[in-house]
């Protein structure tokens, strides 16, 4: 006797999803950075207050619910200085600042703003090795797949120590999300 199929909506496998920004994103800002290319390398050189704007709606699959801290948004950046580390000097410390409005419900203007930072960071060993940072988290209240996220990338003056002598440079960044698949699951019946 054949085997009749039936689907339910169902949710199913939990993970990390990735919002790539284009590196060209990053040139627009308040105090832009400047342009580098280290072929094959194109990144933006920042000095103490240079910051980047950029913009992207949250995806589909966003995971609803888990803004409030048990699995925020993370903004991570690959960056790298032409300087090596010595003992007790060369920090950097970046921030964000990430605007949050919601799709249908409120204006630009009237958004929700999450600020989040590093410490100081102590620059690579080797010059212009690739380090990765996850320069802050977003935990917000009420975001869903749709709403519209704005954010400022900025180099801040950091708290102690020395800053490089180069300025650090960004060849990467992105956005990681909570995301959850909708699936269907199907039961068998006779």
């Amino acid at each position: 006797m054949p085997m009749k199929n039936t689907t339910t909506q169902g949710y199913g496998v939990i993970g990390t999803g990735r919002i790539d920004i284009p590196i060209e994103m990053l040139a627009g800002g308040g105090t832009p950075p400047a342009p580098v290319t280290r072929a094959p390398y194109t990144g933006y050189g920042y000095t103490i207050d240079d910051d980047s704007y950029f913009q992207f709606p949250l995806p589909i699959d966003y995971e609803f619910g888990t803004e409030r801290g048990e699995r925020p948004m993370q903004v991570v950046i690959r960056w790298a200085v032409n300087e090596a580390f010595a003992v007790g000097s060369a920090q950097v410390r970046w921030r964000i600042h990430a605007y949050l409005a919601g799709q249908n419900r409120e204006s630009i203007p009237d958004c929700r703003q999450v600020v989040d930072g590093t410490r100081d960071i102590n620059i690579p060993t080797l010059a212009l090795q690739v380090q990765e940072t996850i320069i802050g988290e977003i935990s917000a209240d009420y975001i869903e797949s749709g709403d519209e996220i704005g954010m400022l990338i900025e180099r801040v003056a950091i708290e102690s120590g020395t800053d490089p002598v180069q300025e650090p440079e960004i060849i990467e960044c992105w956005v990681t999300y909570p995301r959850i698949f909708n699936w269907g699951v199907v039961s068998a019946s006779a």
